[in-house]
């Protein structure tokens, strides 16, 4: 793993995120606020047209050299339009289309993403929950995905120590798998762990590492992330200077 935090195969020395006690969490009482849903994530839409018809969705690049997944810019598109609905039942479409455990682990990985979008964590950890035995047996970059959202909905539900292990894994797994992007989102990821912990240096040390990536990349909601936390740590450290 690199330089991760609290890492171990399992969130916690409890073992399996089902033995954490968060398992069956009241969606309603963990319903976080939309301000902390904002930077679960951050999405830009894509120059595409989406096509709908008997009763299925596809998309269609406007732009020919666009490099991605059909997939994902459909997800993103969607997304970048708050259309849950249609999220949902794209993620479920694709989940009875899936050939193996690999495209299941990504597409209940993305329905979590939907949920946690509209600010139901505990709904969004219940469902990766229910693939989490499926992921153990995946490795690199798709290991590292569904672990950095794992990590991130963990932090969500108040368990910052769980999210640090999750991270661990989740850097281990993208580095592994060559997925250098995904890295500076999980260092990003952790980082903003870190500074409500009150670890600032070792934040920005995170935050640094992330951003020479998202530079490389020309990540810029990456990039604005990175930015804002790194203020928040400035800020903390500038009132302790103060003090």
């Amino acid at each position: 793993m690199g330089q991760g935090v609290g890492v171990g195969s399992a969130p916690g020395a409890c073992g399996s995120p089902a033995e954490t006690g968060l398992v069956g969490t009241n969606a309603n009482s963990a319903h976080a606020s939309a301000q902390d849903s904002n930077s679960f994530l951050k999405v830009v839409s894509p120059v595409i047209e989406v096509v709908k018809g008997q009763g299925r969705f596809a998309a269609k690049a406007v732009n020919p050299i666009l490099p991605t997944d059909p997939d994902l810019v459909l997800f993103r598109t969607l997304a970048a339009r708050e259309d849950y609905d249609s999220l949902t039942q794209l993620c479920r479409e694709r989940l009875r289309e899936a050939p193996d455990n690999l495209t299941r682990v990504r597409w209940v990985k993305d329905r979590a993403i939907v949920e946690a979008l509209q600010g139901n964590y505990a709904a969004a950890y219940d469902l990766l929950l229910t693939v989490y035995s499926l992921a153990q047996n995946i490795e690199g970059a798709p290991r590292g995905k569904y672990e950095l959202e794992l990590g991130i909905t963990l932090f969500r539900l108040h368990r910052p120590a769980l999210a640090l292990d999750r991270y661990g894994l989740a850097y281990r797994h993208s580095r592994t798998g060559g997925d250098r992007l995904n890295c500076a989102r999980v260092d990003t990821a952790r980082a903003q762990v870190l500074v409500t912990r009150g670890e600032y240096f070792k934040a920005l040390h995170y935050l640094d590492r992330a951003e020479e990536v998202a530079s490389e990349f020309r990540d810029y909601r990456l990039l604005a992330d990175v930015a804002e936390t790194k203020q928040e740590a400035y800020e903390a450290l500038s009132r302790i200077e103060g003090a």
